[in-house]
């Protein structure tokens, strides 16, 4: 089982650590989520502050050499499972993916205790599909609103009326929201997603003042 990675105080103790880590990114995940919530716990930023709390996690992603988008997903995932939940036998995809069910720890039981469609190893579309015909509201039906959102795909910025385009994408989001219906991981998820669109956003601004 994944043991908790032990505290470390210093930012150069921890961009070492995380190097290491990274050199083998497939091995790694949990290490690296367990690193990225030393250097920023989930909770400690309110997404609508505007100070420069992300730009700490942004810096430690550079340094280590790790996409932040793919640091902060790491990072989501090592928050919502303590080392002594975390299962051996599950792969970090398969803990993501409970993540959606109404109660992940008990969900993650009853794989546990059932034989795998492929014999093998529980996988994404098996845990999907398990969650899909468990009955109850576990998030399948919501998450795949979710990514039927009405957001285009973001197009390459060519010149200033990028932001233009941004503007309509978001109206759109929030036209689209106001009449979903969203479990609390779903609402968690995009709420991360808008959080790293934020950041993206300030660090825009800060090049226009």
């Amino acid at each position: 089982m994944t043991t908790s990675v032990p505290s470390i105080r210093s930012w150069a103790e921890l961009v070492d650590a995380g190097r290491r880590a990274a050199e083998n990114l497939s091995e790694s995940k949990w290490e690296l989520g367990d690193l990225a919530n030393q250097v920023l716990p989930v909770g400690a930023v309110n997404r609508w502050d505007e100070t420069s709390a992300w730009d700490v996690l942004l810096d430690f992603a550079a340094e280590i050499g790790v996409e932040f988008h793919t640091l902060r997903s790491y990072r989501q995932v090592a928050a919502a499972w303590a080392p002594e939940e975390r299962s051996p036998e599950l792969s970090f995809t398969a803990h993501r993916e409970l993540m959606r069910a109404d109660d992940p720890v008990a969900v993650k039981e009853e794989l546990l205790a059932k034989t795998p469609p492929n014999g093998k190893t529980w996988t994404k579309s098996a845990i999907q599909e398990h969650l899909g015909s468990a009955g109850g509201n576990r998030g399948g039906s919501n998450r795949k609103a979710a990514r039927q959102a009405p957001v285009r795909k973001a197009k390459t910025p060519k010149n200033a009326s990028a932001a233009k385009d941004i503007v309509r994408e978001a109206d759109e989001l929030r036209r689209w929201l106001n009449g979903a219906d969203l479990g609390p991981q779903q609402k968690a998820d995009l709420a991360e997603d808008v959080d790293t669109a934020l950041q993206y956003l300030r660090e825009a601004k800060k090049r226009l003042v």
